[in-house]
């Protein structure tokens, strides 16, 4: 609830046995970088935004459509990623897209024990279906999975014509687990132009590698746009890769999402 009410981060508090005193330390140590990092890109924003209007869809990097056609597949997925700043995010952009009632599976960087709270908190939200992911689950229409904190990564497997979630035991991945590079990684093998990938904001540069991967397949592929970042650190590193398809503000992803699908977007209500 803090972070949807405007946190930046959070820490557990230790309790002499999994947390040390010393772990904890790092944790404040990481916590309170990443905090500083987000408040000079919210100042920087901010300058931004008194000189000029954020551009709505803006494509990135040319040259890699060689790699993504332009007639994009019938998305049967939405994956999407986020770490600092990525709560309230990764709910607008599912709130946006509910209607649509695509499957959509989130890795959102967090600890062991949130992410079911999180999942529960997205599904009163949206009005979809969103548990944590299981292995072996399946994604059917209207439903949602978030990949649980911990030791393992989430991917995505295509069986027999349906879409299963896969947890698998494994070192850190561009610095995180569960890492958003090893989703998309997986969507880009498992769907290639059929699925749809969203980067959102968060310090470093896990999701990058893996958009580019979706991108190269076929899939069609976007991030948030700096300005309405509270880290734009993922997207960026995105945007230099040559990633993204378009560059979006934060609450016209789902508008975009729905275009995407020949669809319209969201009516919101007050």
């Amino acid at each position: 609830q803090a972070l949807e009410l405007g946190a930046i981060d959070f820490i557990e508090k230790p309790d002499g046995a999994t947390h040390t005193l010393e772990g904890f330390m790092k944790h404040v140590a990481a916590a309170l970088q990443r905090a500083s990092a987000s408040r000079r890109m919210l100042a920087a924003a901010k300058g931004l935004a008194a000189q000029q209007r954020p551009t709505v869809t803006a494509p990135v990097r040319p040259a890699v459509a060689a790699h993504a056609p332009a007639n994009h597949g019938k998305v049967s997925l939405i994956a999407i990623g986020a770490s600092t700043g990525g709560v309230p995010a990764v709910q607008t952009v599912m709130r946006d897209a509910a209607h649509l009632r695509v499957p959509i599976a989130v890795v959102q960087h967090m600890p062991a024990g949130y992410t079911a709270k999180f999942a529960a908190r997205l599904s009163a939200a949206t009005g979809l279906d969103v548990r944590e992911a299981a292995d072996g689950e399946r994604l059917r229409p209207g439903m949602a999975v978030v990949a649980p904190g911990g030791t393992k990564h989430l991917e995505i497997e295509e069986r027999r014509g349906e879409l299963i979630c896969h947890l698998k035991d494994a070192p850190l991945v561009s610095g995180h687990c569960p890492s958003v590079d090893v989703m998309f990684h997986s969507v880009a093998r498992a769907l290639g132009a059929q699925a749809l990938g969203v980067l959102l904001t968060g310090m470093g540069r896990d999701g990058a590698d893996g958009l580019l991967a979706m991108r190269k397949a076929g899939a069609a592929t976007l991030i948030q746009s700096g300005e309405t970042c509270v880290v734009n650190g993922m997207p960026k590193a995105a945007f230099e890769l040559g990633a993204a398809e378009r560059v979006v503000p934060l609450d016209q992803i789902g508008g975009a999402i729905a275009g995407l699908l020949g669809e319209r977007p969201q009516q919101r209500t007050a």
